[in-house]
């Protein structure tokens, strides 16, 4: 562990009731998933976390170092995701290189991490054969369907389509619901309500105007994104049906950040939103960022994207009233009220050596009921936000909401900490 207390490294005052804790050793880099990306296990204790491109499992309670989750035996793992109820763990084994790999959705039993090998991806899907796989995936809330999205190009198409991809997890059917050549960073998420109507939706990252190459290179992540460009947001119905607008951005006002979740087990959408067509992508510390919540809306999917002019549109700016809002990340837990945020780099709170982009402040947040979240400020993580060796915050909360963990390099390596005894 660090050679000086987390209370020193944090500067948090002596009287402060934040208790910090190191969860994982120095002996290595380790980082948070992303998170929107479930990673707690059914036993609330073990969650997933990464280091050196591979996948642990590390203990809120120190009782037992981090855990490789896979030998070190050269196959390479993506999309790898906990299941909404705590009990598996899903992830790809991809065999091959490039455009020609093949792969196999795999699941981890949470109590034996014993490893079953369960659906082969069809070679080819509705005539295109897929290839590099998102990093994340995505589970329903019954246990019954995996989702993930994968390249369809030929090695010879410029700008070919990403598929979106879902498994269903009871008769191994592999089906194609939609594709799209903006759909090269879709972070599919399905929708944690156990409602039949609502359990088989998911929320898509729509990048528009990007570029990719023939071998699934991305040459233009339009960050900024150019006049009428950029991110919105959409839900469609994983059989292919039920295309939705999320009413967020492409107005002139404001453009999505590319962070987004469904709100707990609700059917509304939270996003990050830049703020006066932020050209920084949020970097220049005079920018901001609004916390939005918004309902989808059934649209015609060939129309044009209006995102905030949708009429009818149904919004609510959760920051409301909060001065000088720089979110970047956030998490909301599954009972809607229990958030976390990170920020963009801190003004004037950088590392006390002045290296710039140093520093993210951490925040919780509570919804009483008024519709606007009471948000707190906790600490500086005096984390390197860019550049070589930096990481993001990525904050999460514990599943009984007591807890936040969040990366910082504030040792000079990346590590996972624990903030507890806060109050929202």
């Amino acid at each position: 562990m660090a050679a000086v207390s987390c209370r020193e490294l944090f500067h948090l005052p002596a009287d402060s009731p934040l208790r910090v804790r190191q969860l994982t050793p120095d002996t290595a880099a380790h980082s948070n998933i992303y998170p929107e990306t479930p990673v707690f296990l059914s036993d609330g204790n073990r969650f997933l976390i990464t280091a050196g491109g591979r996948y642990h499992l590390c203990t809120l309670d120190g009782s037992s170092p981090p855990r490789p989750l896979f030998p070190d035996d050269g196959i390479h793992r993506t999309g790898v995701v906990v299941s909404p109820s705590g009990k598996a763990i899903y992830y790809f084994e991809l065999q091959g290189e490039g455009l020609a790999v093949q792969s196999v959705l795999c699941r981890i039993d949470a109590d034996t991490l014993r490893i079953e090998r369960l659906i082969a991806t069809p070679d080819k899907i509705d005539g295109c054969h897929p290839s590099h796989y998102y990093s994340i995936g995505t589970v329903s809330s019954d246990d019954k369907r995996y989702a993930t999205s994968a390249f369809l190009g030929d090695g010879h198409t410029a700008d070919a389509p990403t598929g979106l991809l879902v498994y269903n997890l009871e008769n191994g059917e592999v089906t194609m619901p939609a594709y799209d050549r903006d759909f090269f960073n879709a972070h599919l998420q399905y929708c944690k309500s156990t409602e039949p109507g609502f359990n088989r939706d998911l929320l898509i990252q729509h990048n528009h105007g990007g570029q990719m190459a023939p071998d699934g290179r991305c040459t233009r992540h339009l960050e900024p994104p150019p006049e009428g460009l950029g991110v919105d947001l959409h839900v469609i119905r994983d059989d292919g049906t039920l295309w939705r607008d999320v009413p967020f951005g492409r107005d002139g006002r404001e453009s999505c950040i590319g962070h987004q979740a469904w709100r707990g087990r609700g059917t509304s959408v939270i996003s990050v939103m830049l703020q006066a067509d932020d050209p920084s992508y949020g970097l220049e510390p005079h920018t901001r960022q609004a916390v939005l919540d918004g309902e989808p809306i059934a649209t015609d999917r060939t129309a044009p994207h209006l995102g905030a002019l949708i009429p009818g549109a149904v919004r609510r700016r959760l920051d409301e009233g909060f001065e000088d809002p720089r979110f970047c990340h956030f998490f909301c837990s599954e009972d809607t009220r229990h958030f976390a945020f990170d920020t963009f780099i801190c003004e004037g709170e950088g590392d006390p050596k002045g290296r710039e982009g140093m520093g993210q402040r951490i925040y919780c947040g509570y919804d009483d009921g008024s519709g606007k979240l009471r948000i707190k400020y906790l600490l500086n993580t005096y984390g390197l936000f860019l550049g070589e060796g930096s990481n993001h915050a990525h904050p999460i909360l514990t599943p009984d909401n007591t807890g936040l963990l969040f990366n910082s390099t504030v040792t000079g390596q990346s590590q996972i900490y624990i903030i507890e005894g806060f109050e929202y």
